[in-house]
């Protein structure tokens, strides 16, 4: 179970760590 949510944790990090730098390039893009 701890493995698991090892796993989770990490993909909802790198998600989050991709929309962020998503969202920056579209920021600079509008800018």
């Amino acid at each position: 179970t701890l493995r698991t949510w090892t796993i989770t944790e990490t993909l909802i990090g790198f998600s989050g760590l991709a929309m962020a730098l998503l969202a920056e390039q579209f920021l600079k893009f509008i800018a």
